[in-house]
């Protein structure tokens, strides 16, 4: 499984406005647009980034860094 970066972690909306073309900043659109069943199919790869866009969505981080 792979990790999400720390960068990635603090950057979560700045990634989802389009910052970035790395393959962790396409896989957090990826899973923000995912319905429910295929985010829970990404969740069994890339736990630490579905974590990351729902702690996003619950508006706890993510914040646009300078």
């Amino acid at each position: 499984m792979t990790e999400i970066s720390e960068y990635d972690r603090r950057n979560v909306e700045k990634i989802l406005y389009g910052y970035g073309d790395w393959f962790g900043a396409a896989l957090l659109r990826l899973i923000e647009k995912a319905d429910s069943q295929n985010r829970e199919l990404l969740r069994l790869g890339f736990p630490s980034y579905v974590e990351a866009i729902e702690t996003w969505d619950k508006g706890i981080n993510g914040t646009i860094e300078g």
